[in-house]
């Protein structure tokens, strides 16, 4: 990165050694006067009909309301003695009327600014006020313009062209507004940014033969060595883990004038959905209607950096998110100057390894980790003056076992803990009930609501606004569009609320919600928030559906919601477990959901979960063997089309699968039941309960023994490709293995080595599974 010298006396050389008038010094004005405070329009005046006034400015008259019309006179000279010129300009600019905004408007200097890029001297003033000493005239000299440049244009100073300077810092300026809506923070500094940790996960794993290992590298990693490397990058993270502040950051980043001229990458911030909608998924249709022509002519040699975020949050069936990739990554090819980074929650059950993405990685939003959450709650809190003692409750809370530790989960416990909440909640489900009931005022009146009924209102009015977001994608709401909710929701009640007063306390008071006073436009701080009021506007006769969106990606999180809202749904996972689904790809979208789901209905009886467990490995069992068996015919098969997976690969993969998705404390005790089950199943063949036992074995494998001792010894003729991966899986970990594997590992041994199998089935695993067939 540059070193640039910003010194003072740098910055006066830079301003005094502007020699053209007109191609330097009048560009650099106008860009500047546009950033001035109160500053409402700016007009290029200079010519043969500028009647004294190079530039003249609109600002707004503060009290009154009104505006008043400022003349500028330029000057990229010393002003000293040779006065006659300037006083004709300023005694044009005062007595000649002209039109402004192109015509439209018949206007009047009140105000002349003398402006120039070096000094005036004391004389010079005095000779100017005394002959206009009823009018108002100020100077503006190099200094104050320097000045001004520090606080309104500090861009400048970094020798970008002014086009790009112009166009970066309006940019920059947008971003950071976008990044106040969406901040639930807004009221403290950037010091409480909670840093995610970014891992690169491997597309094409090298797998080693005998260990056959699919899993993340553990390789953490810095976003921005990522962006200069490669060419597209997706980025997933769960529900609340800060994609799109990322993205946000990512982009103020690159809009400094410093980091600009050291990577020469321009930033392009856009939604998934107003890609798609809007531009059609086209990346020269977003540059053309976001970059003005002349930045596009003055940025040569450079890339565009394409921030396309919430890739999740457009409705698509799964099977055409690949294809959407795809497009992408081709479209992107074509333009030959950019780059994609592309934010989503979780894709762990589409496999783009199958796609042809060169200079590509995938990465991942790790977890908050219980020592992150913990130190940014203690430093919220303490900012506050909270107690002590309620961070100790927190730390022996069950929600740090439960809770997924997201930045958003840390931030709502936080502040729910400063709004004097003395129940800790105990999933996040209740976290968000607690905190939206915090929020909207229900314990609470001092916060402007004057009654429960005011605040059942708002909860209504709020369900009802989040439907219409959730059902039509997130889009911002017009406020008139709000305060029609309110309006109609009213109209048909005798309540005796005015509309317009509850709109207001809405607005003025909630965190949950924003509405931009500039553009009349009102969106939910974080969607979750929408998804979360959609979900409890569907409890009771309004029931959400149990059918195939529940295992889509852009409806997930909903029924997440609606099942932590019940707590109690036996009913709803069961039919959950029991939908038929439309192809192989739902089915493996379900095998990583229920896990989650079952999870967020944690009081449902303990039943339930065993028998899911259940179906879910077995399910597992029957996709993994459709897969990799000679002749299948499935969904993935067209997804496999052109790559060579290996059986190892495949079997990895699911054992990594399960394991990712069932991997918690909720799940232990079933685990175990959940074999015994398998193994005495008398609708399954001996190899589908084989490896339906194994995946659910492999959770645990490392914490404990007792669910391979129980797999080992209730499954018979275990297929030898297991027996081989547990033979060198045991061989390389730290354990004192029981009785049980220790036979087990010396039949295997045995047979391998007597039979001469050893070599071969190394081979097969490693081989593409439409060309292995593993010996019995």
């Amino acid at each position: 990165m540059p070193d640039f010298d910003l010194t003072e006396n740098y910055k006066e050389i830079r301003l005094d050694q502007i020699k053209d008038e007109v191609k330097e010094f009048h560009p650099l004005l106008m860009q500047l006067f546009q950033k001035l405070p109160r500053v409402l329009d700016v007009e290029y005046t200079h010519g043969t009909q500028e009647f004294g006034a190079d530039i003249i400015l609109q600002r707004d008259e503060e009290i009154l309301g009104n505006s008043e019309y400022i003349g500028i006179v330029i000057k990229s000279k010393p002003i000293k003695q040779d006065l006659a010129e300037i006083i004709r300009q300023i005694d044009e600019c005062f007595q000649i009327p002209r039109t402004f905004k192109n015509g439209k408007e018949n206007i009047r200097i009140s105000t002349v600014w003398v402006v120039t890029n070096s000094k005036i001297e004391h004389n010079a003033k005095v000779k100017i006020n005394s002959q206009f000493a009823s009018r108002k005239v100020e100077f503006v000299d190099g200094s104050r313009i320097k000045s001004l440049i520090d606080k309104y244009l500090p861009s400048y100073w970094s020798n970008i062209d002014y086009v790009i300077g112009n166009f970066l810092s309006i940019s920059l300026s947008k971003v950071s507004s976008d990044d106040e809506k969406a901040s639930l923070l807004s009221e403290i500094d950037d010091e409480f940014y909670i840093e995610q940790d970014i891992y690169l996960l491997p597309e094409n794993p090298k797998i080693k033969r005998k260990t056959f290992k699919f899993k993340p590298t553990n390789q953490k990693i810095d976003i921005f060595s990522i962006i200069e490397k490669e060419d597209f990058i997706l980025v997933e993270g769960g529900m609340g883990f800060g994609k799109s502040k990322l993205l946000r950051k990512v982009c103020s980043h690159y809009l400094k004038p410093e980091i600009f001229l050291a990577s020469n990458i321009i930033p392009i911030l856009i939604p998934f959905k107003d890609f798609f909608d809007k531009y059609e998924m086209k990346l020269e249709n977003l540059i053309s209607a976001l970059v003005p022509k002349d930045v596009i002519e003055k940025f040569s040699g450079g890339q565009f950096l394409f921030l396309i975020d919430g890739f999740d949050e457009k409705r698509s069936e799964n099977h055409d998110r690949l294809k959407q990739i795809q497009e992408l990554r081709q479209d992107l090819a074509k333009l030959e100057f950019g780059k994609i980074l592309l934010s989503t929650r979780s894709l762990r059950g589409l496999d783009i390894s199958t796609l042809d993405l060169p200079k590509s990685s995938r990465l991942e939003i790790q977890p908050l980790s219980l020592r992150s959450t913990l130190q940014f709650i203690n430093r919220y809190c303490k900012k506050f003056n909270i107690s002590e003692n309620i961070l100790e409750d927190i730390k022996n809370s069950p929600l740090f076992f439960n809770l997924p530790q997201s930045p958003i989960a840390a931030i709502l416990l936080a502040k729910l803990i400063t709004e004097n909440s003395q129940d800790i909640p105990s999933n996040l489900t209740e976290l968000y009930s607690k905190y939206t009931e915090l929020s909207l005022g229900r314990w609470d009146l001092n916060k402007g609501l004057q009654s429960q009924k005011e605040y059942e209102v708002i909860f209504a009015i709020i369900q009802e606004i989040s439907v219409y977001s959730v059902d039509n994608e997130f889009p911002p709401i017009s406020s008139e569009e709000v305060k029609g909710f309110f309006v109609n929701y009213l109209a048909k009640r005798n309540l005796g609320i005015t509309a317009e007063e509850l709109h207001n306390k809405l607005v003025s008071r909630s965190d949950i919600i924003f509405e931009d006073q500039t553009t009349n436009m009102f969106t939910f701080r974080h969607k979750t928030f929408a998804e979360f009021f959609y979900a409890k506007s569907k409890l009771g006769a309004k029931a959400i559906s149990i059918d195939q969106k529940a295992f889509d990606f852009y409806w997930g999180e909903v029924y997440f919601f609606y099942l932590g809202l019940i707590k109690d749904a036996p009913n709803e996972i069961k039919m959950l477990r029991e939908l038929v689904l439309e192809n192989e790809f739902s089915e493996f979208i379900r095998i990583v959901y229920l896990g989650n789901y079952m999870m967020a209905a944690y009081t449902t009886p303990y039943e339930e979960v065993i028998e899911t467990l259940k179906f879910i490995a077995l399910r597992a069992s029957n996709l993994y063997l459709a897969i990799s068996s000679d002749g299948s015919q499935t969904f993935f098969d067209n997804l496999f089309a052109n790559l060579e997976i290996t059986k190892g690969q495949l079997l990895r993969f699911f054992k990594f699968l399960i394991k990712h998705s069932y991997s918690f404390k909720f799940f232990e005790q079933a685990i175990q039941e959940a074999i015994l089950r398998i193994a005495v199943d008398t609708h399954s063949s001996d190899d589908e309960k084989s490896y339906a036992a194994f995946f659910l074995a492999s959770i645990s494998f490392e914490k404990q023994q007792d669910a391979l001792n129980l797999f080992i010894s209730n499954i018979k003729n275990i297929p030898m490709e297991i027996r081989y991966i547990l033979l060198n899986d045991s061989g390389k970990k730290p354990l004192d293995l029981s009785q049980a594997i220790k036979k087990l590992n010396r039949k295997t041994e045995k047979a391998l080595k007597n039979a001469n199998l050893g070599s071969t089935i190394a081979k097969i695993l490693d081989s593409p599974i439409k060309n292995s067939k593993i010996p019995k």
